[in-house]
């Protein structure tokens, strides 16, 4: 089968690109090319990237990246023009992936050379659904996009496919974490105020005042045109964190320093406060997979595979008081090792549903029914 891939005009694909989507697909990409099919990938690049090149069996092809403005009128602008020139470079395929803005409107263009148009619904649809008429499967990543995503197209072809994890990556450590002397507090992703880190760090100054032996460690991109919240933003969060100790870790860019940086951390926490900014949570799917405890707010897409004293905890993150709240939970695990171990068992055993392997063959099934 020939599989096209369109990735957005912002993000390059790994090593050198750290965005999410990008690993994802890219995962899934070399999936598929090892089970023999023909894969293209269509990409942004950085300036000093080949245009063309074949790895692991894909085929990539770059184009010009565009630079993240913060304004969401000029960033549709600029993937419309992102959009236009990926259409010129693809041709004679029988299935194409898509999860632009624009990409979805214009493939009826040229659908006679994308075949089976299959758009990836990683964010809440804002209205837009109902414009995207040459779509043929709208793969959503979660439960609670499906349900809105239905709310706008009622009769489309609607089906339920998760975002991977690459399982091999982010596994349990050789060594066992040690729990008896100072812990590490994790939180990976993007440095913006939708992350909700405010509230992680009210909680861990909270928990500072019961702990001397607990460090927060917060990784993550903070330019705006990497998808962070900007430098002023990231000083806010400096000093909120007044004396307590809080370190603030350069993005890692590749899936393996990744994995290394949260198999040295003992507990993990993604407060999200973006209610329909958030769509599925391959973040503290990453860390329960190295087998850390995880605690999450309480947004629609974790309840997937997050269940309150089961694979994690979760606090609720709307609450006037959700900082506290969100301490309660992280003492619990600080203090019951029965807990900590119960949710860290169970989140690995989650974690494992969700690998690439199960997650192409989710795709392949629904490509051969559409």
């Amino acid at each position: 089968m020939k599989i096209a891939i369109v990735t957005g005009p912002f993000q390059p694909l790994p090593p050198k690109g750290c965005g999410a989507v990008e690993k994802i697909w890219w995962s899934l990409a070399t999936e598929f090319a090892r089970r023999g099919n023909a894969v293209k990938v269509v990409s942004c690049r950085w300036d000093d990237e080949l245009t063309q090149e074949v790895v692991d069996g894909v085929t990539i092809e770059r184009i010009k990246r565009f630079k993240r403005s913060g304004n969401i009128g000029i960033d549709l602008l600029k993937d419309f023009f992102y959009s236009i020139n990926v259409m010129l470079r693809l041709k004679n395929y029988e299935v194409t992936i898509l999860n632009t803005f624009w990409l979805p409107v214009l493939c009826v263009i040229n659908k006679s050379s994308l075949g089976k148009i299959v758009f990836n619904v990683a964010r809440f649809p804002k209205g837009q659904m109902k414009y995207y008429r040459g779509v043929s499967l709208f793969a959503a990543v979660s439960s609670s996009v499906a349900q809105a995503t239905k709310l706008e197209i009622p009769t489309q072809n609607i089906k339920i496919i998760p975002n991977p994890i690459d399982t091999k990556c982010f596994t349990i450590p050789d060594s066992v974490r040690d729990y008896s002397g100072k812990k590490v507090i994790a939180y990976s992703g993007r440095i913006h105020k939708e992350k909700g880190l405010e509230i992680l760090i009210k909680a861990f100054n909270h928990l500072c005042k019961g702990f001397e032996d607990i460090e927060l460690k917060i990784v993550g991109p903070i330019d705006i045109e990497l998808g962070g919240g900007g430098h002023e933003y990231y000083q806010s969060l400096v000093n909120l964190s007044e004396d307590s100790p809080v370190t603030f870790v350069p993005p890692i860019f590749d899936q393996d320093g990744l994995a290394a940086f949260l198999k040295n951390a003992h507990f993990y926490c993604y407060p999200s406060i973006a209610e329909k900014g958030e769509s599925f949570g391959v973040a503290p799917l990453e860390a329960m997979g190295t087998g850390l405890p995880v605690v999450v707010s309480d947004l629609s897409c974790f309840r997937d595979f997050v269940e309150d004293g089961t694979a994690g905890l979760v606090f609720d993150h709307r609450l006037p008081d959700a900082d506290i709240q969100l301490a309660e939970k992280l003492r619990s695990l600080l203090l019951n090792d029965n807990l900590r171990e119960k949710i860290c068992d169970a989140g690995y055993k989650k974690s494992r549903e969700y690998s690439v392997e199960n997650i192409a063959q989710k795709y392949i099934t629904e490509f051969a029914n559409i």
